[in-house]
């Protein structure tokens, strides 16, 4: 995808654009019980090297990396989306990256 996003021209007049891969929110650690326990069974511990392997695939590619796992958990609700405080939490820390990124 980073190479797709690399040669579509997509970045002003035609350039590359920066490019910012996120690794997802952490599940919630009560997520197995849950009603998706079983669909998400071993997801925990997959989860838990997530956002360390798309940090090294950002590094390894040469773009932006930005872990939401390392300030979001999912709500325990379902165990695998946000709640309203998670999602302000998200899009103040993504508005931060970008500025950070366009400096």
């Amino acid at each position: 995808l980073i190479e797709n996003i690399r040669a579509g021209g997509y970045g002003p007049h035609g350039a590359c654009p920066e490019i910012l891969l996120m690794a997802p929110i952490r599940l919630h650690p009560d997520m197995e019980k849950g009603w998706l326990g079983e669909e998400f069974c071993g997801g925990l511990e997959k989860d838990a090297q997530l956002g360390a392997y798309l940090e090294k695939t950002a590094r390894d590619a040469g773009v932006h990396f930005l872990n939401a796992g390392e300030f979001i958990t999912a709500h325990p609700a379902d165990g695998i989306h946000m709640d309203e405080t998670g999602h302000a939490i998200m899009a103040e820390k993504v508005y931060e990256k970008i500025i950070e990124i366009l400096k």
